[in-house]
């Protein structure tokens, strides 16, 4: 009977992965979600300063591709 419970008893295959607090995982979200507002604030900015009336020369879209010309 213990070789029949031995070789039909469930065995894990693929290990547990370790356990995360729910805290941490929620801080490494709003960590993500921060970062992604800078870099979307920066962006914001660079096409701020390509747009200005004083920095635009033109744009041309072409092939899927926007060509900015500019000042500076």
């Amino acid at each position: 009977m213990k070789l029949l419970e031995k070789l039909f008893s469930p065995k894990k295959t693929v290990p547990e992965p370790p356990t995360v607090r729910l805290s941490e995982q929620i801080g490494a979200v709003i960590a993500q979600l921060e970062q992604q507002e800078r870099d979307l604030q920066a962006m914001q900015r660079q096409l701020e300063h390509v747009f200005h009336p004083d920095n635009f020369v033109s744009a041309e879209y072409k092939n899927g591709v926007l060509t900015v010309t500019h000042r500076y």
